[in-house]
């Protein structure tokens, strides 16, 4: 069973104060457990699992048919994945799901409750974790976080959001480290922040979901403006040229994912 990734659309930091976000699952990267494990890189990815299987035993044993679970990993259980990591497009959250979907058991039904305890479980990879990676992964669909409430939104397509490419910035930059930086920003920063970037983010999803693209498009042009003003730390300096150019082209906006 393929697990496909995740990119977070809009709400990159913004939810991180309150505002809306809109987390879709991304077809162009996904990953797959399998069995016999023989190359390097497949062999190291079975010693990875057989550690998240130890965790899943000692803390989180009822939500998993461990017995069988066991049995797959002495056959040498790997998972197969073009999913890079430490680029925020899912690496650990789609390994949890692919568990959770495998060999998971009294799962709670709620996105809710499932949030919580997936975040819970991811948490042995990256530390701390919201869970609306792994949740993303798992319901292999779109989640809208508005208001503080989840909802899946079914009416979104992969092709509602193929007008957004990904560019790969050739540096890796691990979420924790990322996030870690933005809450060391001072208050004066916050405020600003939360007027601004909180409501284009909101303004963003909002014209998006309706299908208004020129009125999405500005306001991603807003976000692109402040991340690059304010945000220095989120944009890699070998990047900024490029970002810089994009703020007075009309036909592009670049974004933080």
């Amino acid at each position: 069973m393929k697990i496909f990734g995740k990119i977070l659309l809009f709400g990159e930091y913004a939810i991180l104060e309150g505002g809306n976000a809109l987390s879709v699952p991304s077809p162009q990267h996904f990953g797959e457990l399998k069995l016999s494990a023989s190359s390097p890189k497949e062999l190291e990815s079975h010693i990875h699992l057989s550690e998240f299987a130890n965790y899943l035993e000692k803390n989180y044993s009822q939500y998993f048919g461990l017995t069988t679970l066991e049995a797959d990993l002495r056959q040498k259980l790997f998972f197969e994945s073009n999913i890079p990591q430490g680029y925020g497009v899912g690496s650990s959250a789609s390994v949890v799901a692919a568990f959770l979907k495998q060999y998971g058991k009294a799962i709670p039904e709620t996105l809710e409750e499932k949030k919580e305890l997936f975040g819970a479980i991811e948490s042995h990879f990256h530390g701390k974790s919201s869970g609306l990676d792994v949740l993303v992964c798992y319901e292999n669909a779109p989640v809208l976080i508005q208001n503080s409430r989840l909802k899946i939104e079914h009416s979104i397509h992969p092709s509602d959001y193929t007008k957004f490419k990904l560019i790969d910035t050739k540096e890796i930059g691990l979420t924790s480290k990322q996030v870690s930086m933005f809450k060391g920003q001072n208050s004066k920063f916050k405020e600003h922040f939360r007027n601004e970037y909180v409501d284009f983010t909101n303004r963003a999803i909002d014209y998006f979901l309706m299908g208004v693209e020129e009125k999405m498009f500005a306001e991603m042009k807003k976000l692109s403006n402040f991340a690059f003003e304010n945000m220095p730390f989120a944009i890699p300096d070998s990047f900024k040229p490029q970002w810089e150019a994009s703020l007075n082209d009309s036909n592009t906006v670049m974004k933080l994912c």
